[in-house]
């Protein structure tokens, strides 16, 4: 039922979230910019709302496929989109850790809202599989999250989810070593990813292309 539609909407991107997968919202957004240059106050309200909500992306169809204003809709919907999520205070979802993982993401989330947190300025996180990119996404941490893997399509995956921002690397094999000087950094630089002077936390395993066994956190200066 229609009444049902909100609520509805609410409690399924709250339980992707939990799930740690990616939820999209979409279909019908700003329907009426198929024939409009403008979107309906109900429509923005809409977009709007979808983000309050903590969805990982939002999608046009109709609108950008067919309609008569495919760039204007997707212009309209990246403004709605950039003005609203710096306002959002996220509910944090009400989730025990289930594993190793988990327990990890959760003492980071911790210590990044405690007082005395070293002055963090993004987070790098080394995955295999994805996984520990999208619990990290899941709690919608105020901090850049940027996923460092080895597989193209693993990368493509991430790109959709929040706050995640994926990039494609060869990692060697072998014992996974963060300090300074390393190439792997130094590369990530070049590329604008991250900058001397910033205070990144640094979330991998005990060895590169090893799934399922991030158990480290090291804080790095950028030099």
């Amino acid at each position: 039922p229609i009444e049902e539609l909100a609520y509805w909407q609410k409690t399924i991107i709250n339980k992707a979230r939990i799930a740690t997968k990616p939820v999209i919202t979409a279909t019908q957004m700003l329907q009426s910019m198929i024939d409009n240059p403008l979107p309906t106050r109900a429509e923005a309200v809409d977009v709007a709302n979808a983000v309050f909500d903590g969805t990982d992306a939002i999608m046009l169809s109709g609108e950008s496929a067919s309609g008569k204003y495919p760039i204007k809709a997707v212009q309209q919907m990246a403004k709605i989109v950039l003005f609203t999520e710096p306002k959002v205070e996220v509910v944090r979802i009400d989730h025990t850790p289930q594993n190793q993982t988990e327990l990890l993401v959760h003492g980071v989330m911790a210590m990044l809202d405690s007082s005395q947190h070293p002055g963090i300025d993004k987070i790098v996180v080394f995955t295999e599989s994805g996984y520990t990119a999208r619990v990290l996404s899941s709690l919608r941490l105020k901090k850049p999250i940027i996923a460092v893997c080895r597989f193209p399509y693993i990368v493509e995956q991430l790109s959709i989810s929040y706050g995640i921002d994926p990039f494609y690397m060869e990692l060697p094999k072998g014992s996974c070593q963060v300090s300074l000087p390393n190439p792997i950094f130094t590369h990530m630089k070049k590329r604008g990813l991250i900058k001397t002077g910033e205070k990144i936390l640094v979330i991998h395993g005990r060895k590169w292309q090893e799934e399922g066994k991030t158990n480290t956190l090291a804080i790095v200066d950028v030099v």
